[in-house]
């Protein structure tokens, strides 16, 4: 795709990962962040809305996203 190289899945890049940068939406970033975590990655920028500023369901997708990042992702907030 517009010449380069793009994988099906986060698990099926041959290469160590250094950096992800997830942009799905809000209640698909845990899964994102929890393929991540299997591929080694540990550390991932955070490109989508739907959290706490939506109400009470996206506070708790921001608990989830708390709970995977706590697993092994560098966590910064600003």
């Amino acid at each position: 795709m517009f010449g380069l190289t793009v994988y099906p899945s986060v698990e099926d890049i041959p290469d160590q990962v250094d950096l992800a940068a997830v942009s799905v939406p809000g209640r698909l970033v845990s899964g994102a962040l929890e393929a991540c975590l299997k591929k080694g990655i540990q550390a991932a920028i955070v490109l989508s809305g739907g959290f706490g500023e939506t109400g009470e369901e996206g506070k708790r997708l921001e608990e989830d996203l708390s709970d995977v990042s706590a697993e092994g992702i560098r966590k910064t907030r600003k």
